[in-house]
């Protein structure tokens, strides 16, 4: 698969140089998110391992791209930076062309992909929304999966309470009906198809809003596909195609917006 050329052009402001040397990187694509993002990078701010110590200083980085936001995302991410215990960069683009959801996320994960490979060692790639809050033990846990053979991981999604409850009763128990449905799926392709790699119980969703890579894998496929949605799918489909390992793991988890309005936005796509 080809990879779509970067137009340079499009970059506003940067700060990515200083990202370098860092084994883990997060790409994260928004746009006018100004509401939302200074608890999505907070959640990140607290991430700590499986016996509850808070993760080093420089164990990771974070990536924000700001996309052709016309509210003050990029100022609020810059203004809470330097609270924050991990390196954080903010670019600021104006799409000429490819001005998607898809797209975002793609040019996210390329310009993170390049700092990566400027290190000797593996480097992971992650990815999540702007308008997400990622669990305490997001990151460590998507490493272990990572170090213990993973390729790649995708998370499980969970839509925000309060949100869900705000849209009625109706939108609740159709949602109560939509997560049974997909549980008991997951559970018939666990036991037709089971895979070493990937035990029951798992799930079947892959969503943008918790990914995680190994940079060779994500180079052997191309990178993120280039679509205005369902990318984060097309992603896990071209891995699993390979020959990559894919874990849907049920303990890295992420709260997710369900609201009906805002920026567009990529979509869970359950995996076939």
């Amino acid at each position: 698969m080809e990879k779509r050329e970067i137009d340079r052009s499009e970059v506003v402001r940067s700060g990515a140089v200083l990202l370098r040397g860092c084994p883990i990187i997060i790409a994260m694509p928004a746009r006018n998110e100004s509401e939302r993002i200074i608890r999505c990078l907070s959640a990140l701010a607290v991430q700590r391992d499986e016996f509850g110590a808070p993760l080093p200083g420089g164990s990771f980085a974070v990536l924000l791209l700001v996309n052709k936001s016309s509210d003050e995302t990029a100022t609020a991410a810059r203004r809470a930076s330097g609270r924050l215990p991990y390196l954080l960069a903010v670019r600021e683009v104006r799409f000429s062309r490819n001005a998607t959801a898809g797209g975002a996320r793609r040019l996210a994960m390329e310009e993170a992909a390049a700092i990566l490979r400027c290190s000797s060692i593996e480097g992971f790639l992650l990815t999540t929304d702007a308008d997400s809050v990622v669990s305490p033990t997001w990151l460590s846990s998507n490493v272990r999966h990572l170090e213990v053979g993973a390729d790649c991981v995708a998370g499980y999604i969970d839509a925000e309470p309060a949100e869900i409850v705000s849209h009625g009763a109706g939108f609740l128990s159709r949602g109560r009906l939509e997560d049974t449905y997909l549980r008991l799926v997951a559970e018939i392709y666990a036991l037709c198809d089971p895979r070493d790699h990937d035990p029951w119980p798992n799930h079947r969703v892959s969503s943008g809003a918790s990914l995680a890579v190994r940079l060779s894998a994500y180079d052997a496929v191309g990178g993120m596909p280039d679509k205005a949605v369902g990318e984060d799918g097309a992603f896990t489909t071209l891995l699993d195609g390979r020959g990559y390992r894919v874990r849907h793991a049920l303990d890295v988890t992420v709260l997710t917006s369900c609201r009906l309005d805002g920026p567009p936005r990529s979509i869970a796509v359950f995996d076939q």
